[in-house]
């Protein structure tokens, strides 16, 4: 849970940052120093990483942020502000930073692609860009699911939902 939460809070920072640069940039000239700037600062750690730190164990990591940072611009390049901001609208269209595992294990297909962009970049990897995922069948799988279906009891197969009582 903690790692969700970290990982939560990283993409919320990275959004904002997204979000501010993309909205400062023509009318901030310096907009790329001060952006630097506050990065350092996040690293630096203040007050409130410090409190988050000590009473949940907590940490905010800047690579993390960045990354966050980085597939976010991805997001908004690829699909657009109201893209990126529509993947708010539910935690299951969220996008997984590298290195996460998403809680049913199962990615969206825009955060696949994220990530392994993401990963091309950076030390740690994510499976899929690996090549270690098992690889499943889902034909076969939905077959062998729906042929147990339909061997649960009796043949139903014949029967119609409706029995009509035969005319004589």
């Amino acid at each position: 849970a903690l790692a969700s939460l970290e990982s939560l809070l990283a993409m919320v920072e990275g959004w904002v940052d997204c979000v501010v640069w993309r909205a400062g940039m023509a009318h901030l000239p310096h907009i790329e120093q001060l952006r630097e700037m506050m990065r350092r600062e996040r690293a630096m750690g203040g007050p409130a990483e410090r409190t988050f730190e000590s009473l949940l164990g907590l940490q905010l990591r800047p690579k993390r942020m960045r990354e966050a940072a980085g597939l976010w611009e991805m997001i908004t390049v690829a699909e657009g502000p109201d893209g990126r901001d529509a993947k708010w609208s539910h935690p299951d269209l969220l996008p997984a930073l590298p290195g996460d595992k998403p809680a049913d294990g199962v990615a969206t297909e825009s955060s696949d692609s994220s990530q392994s962009s993401v990963n091309a970049g950076s030390s740690t990897s994510h499976p899929a860009a690996d090549g270690k995922t098992d690889n499943i069948d889902w034909d076969a799988e939905l077959s062998k699911l729906l042929g147990e279906d339909g061997n649960d009891g009796p043949d139903t197969q014949d029967q119609p939902d409706n029995p009509q009582q035969p005319n004589e």
